[in-house]
């Protein structure tokens, strides 16, 4: 039996990883300037931080289950060993939003680790150092399926909408890609939509979770995005499902389970993700159509 299989005990994990990774993207963050930064085949960036995290979430992680299996974002601990899918798998993204972590003005990153049973996301820890208010940090945390989100150790409410507030939603695309059809659309909706990739995750938690007091930030309507890599979409998919939301594809087709081809994948990526009230789904997703 695996060592983790009550929610407390997750988040014992959480709390371990909160209290050692501070202070390592604190002192990475301190010499940001001097970050070895490599550009990867994706045209995503990877810096010396990215691996040292992710170093060090492997190893706490095996500490509390040895023989753990692990997708992790930057190579060396993949599915691709001919195990199974199926029981306990850990994805790991070290940084989500390098590009806003090299930049000495950037708060929009967080790591993130999140746990799947069976090909679905039941537990989640998402570490924004400097997402707070004075950039002080932000722990969003799920313990374990039935269980309820909390952001800073706290109930966490849902994300918050109407009521004379903007309506916004997240459907980022790289910036050489020009706009969709449905950018447009939404416009003329009064939709204001972010387009600019900072953190795919922390877009998918203000998707599901009202942030406002711990960090000033609005939520979002909906969560769209095309070819997003597991890692980036895989914890907003787990507080989604803890949220009551929907986490579907653009054809109305839900994420999850997650098919273990495509746990086993050398670049897990889900064609479309989309995240939204249930109530509101289908005029979300007849708005994305529009993209034709």
């Amino acid at each position: 039996m695996h060592a983790l299989v009550v929610a407390t005990s997750r988040s014992e994990v959480w709390s371990r990883l909160t209290t050692e990774l501070l202070p390592i993207l604190s002192a990475y963050r301190a010499r940001v300037a001097d970050l070895d930064v490599a550009v990867k085949a994706d045209d995503t960036l990877l810096s010396e931080a990215d691996i040292a995290v992710q170093q060090r979430i492997v190893t706490l992680i095996s500490e509390y289950e040895p023989g753990a299996r692990i997708i992790a974002e930057e190579g060396g601990v993949r599915l691709d060993d001919g195990s199974s899918a199926s029981g306990r798998v850990w994805v790991i993204d070290p940084i989500d939003g390098t590009a806003e972590f090299v930049k000495p003005e950037g708060r929009e990153f967080c790591t993130v680790v999140t746990t799947l049973s069976n090909g679905s996301p039941d537990a989640c820890y998402v570490l924004a150092p400097e997402l707070g208010e004075g950039r002080s940090s932000v722990a969003i945390t799920l313990d374990g399926s039935g269980t309820l989100p909390k952001v800073n150790g706290e109930p966490a409410r849902a994300a918050q909408l109407g009521a004379g507030l903007p309506l916004i939603a997240s459907a980022t695309r790289s910036a050489s890609r020009p706009a969709r059809k449905f950018e447009a659309a939404a416009e003329q909706r009064g939709i204001q939509l972010k387009t600019r990739t900072t953190s795919q995750t922390l877009d998918m938690v203000r998707t599901c979770l009202d942030l406002r007091g711990a960090t000033g930030l609005g939520s979002f309507a909906w969560f769209y995005r095309e070819r997003q890599k597991l890692w980036d979409g895989v914890t907003g998919i787990a507080l989604a499902c803890a949220t009551g939301r929907s986490a579907v594809d653009v054809a109305g087709s839900p994420l999850t389970p997650i098919a273990p081809t495509l746990l086993e994948d050398s670049e897990p990526t889900f064609t479309t993700t989309v995240v939204a009230v249930r109530s509101e789904l289908q005029d979300v997703l007849s708005l994305l159509s529009s993209n034709g």
